[in-house]
């Protein structure tokens, strides 16, 4: 399932933001959004989406 209601973010997020759940565990497997001036500070301002997942959470969570 993903939730497309998070409202947990970073700062450097300025859209949507959204986290994805497995009916078998109550904890995010990932968690992500939308950023438009984040990589501005590396020289060239782009749109982007993003998203990240905790690997040894996921490791124990088989």
């Amino acid at each position: 399932m993903i939730d497309l209601a998070e409202l947990k973010a970073y700062e450097y997020h300025t859209g949507v933001v959204f986290s994805a759940y497995n009916e078998d565990y109550s904890k995010a497997l990932a968690q992500g959004g939308r950023y438009n001036g984040l990589s501005a500070s590396f020289g060239k301002a782009r749109a982007a989406t993003g998203f990240s997942f905790d690997l040894k959470f996921l490791s124990q969570a088989q």
